[in-house]
């Protein structure tokens, strides 16, 4: 016991000996998941992306991040002729991760002296995919149908960081898997490009 409390002591003081930053970002996304029932559907949107450095050195950090995505999708038609046909859907996603990052290069700290930098790293998610459907013609037949489901699950990520402008100021490009345990087990794929304040 003496020595678990003695390396717990150890890690809170080396990291209370490092600095520590909040960096954020926005930027656009597209999410496209995929379920063993149906084909891959993709939605377009907007992520935010806060992380806290909690342990930094020179060009490399540890982190912590919350990258919030929220994105729409969807299609519509219509048919003319001997009758008119009305139907489409509306697809909605959100994505919740939360991911522990190694971050090496531009981005990495506010003082990275590097151009280009890099991320790699994992952690655990919360994903909601919904869809609502309608059809109507001219007959008056119509009807709208919603169904939806969350699901929670591993995430592994990784992307690169290009410097602009100011010393901190950079573009993120990233890509994203995370893997569902619920009950229809999907596969979603994001990739975003954000502006990194």
């Amino acid at each position: 016991m003496k020595k678990f409390l003695l390396l717990t002591a150890a890690c809170i003081a080396s990291l209370c000996s490092y600095s520590q930053s909040f960096m954020h970002g926005v930027g656009m996304v597209v999410m496209v998941d995929k379920m063993p029932f149906r084909d891959a559907t993709s939605s377009f949107g907007f992520t935010y992306s806060p992380r806290l450095n909690f342990l930094e050195n020179g060009n490399t950090s540890l982190s912590v991040g919350l990258p919030l995505s929220a994105a729409l999708g969807g299609s519509y038609n219509v048919h003319y002729g001997s009758y008119y046909e009305e139907e489409g859907n509306i697809r909605y996603s959100f994505n919740a991760p939360v991911i522990v990052n190694f971050n090496y290069g531009k981005g990495a700290t506010r003082n990275a002296d590097k151009r280009l930098g890099f991320f790699v790293g994992g952690g655990y998610a919360y994903y909601y995919s919904g869809q609502t459907e309608f059809y109507s013609d001219d007959e008056s037949a119509e009807f709208n149908y919603h169904r939806g489901s969350g699901t929670t699950g591993p995430v592994g990520n990784a992307g690169m960081r290009i410097g602009v402008g100011r010393r901190t100021h950079n573009i993120e490009i990233k890509f994203s898997y995370m893997k569902g345990l619920g009950d229809f087990r999907p596969d979603v794929y994001t990739f975003a490009t954000l502006f990194n304040f």
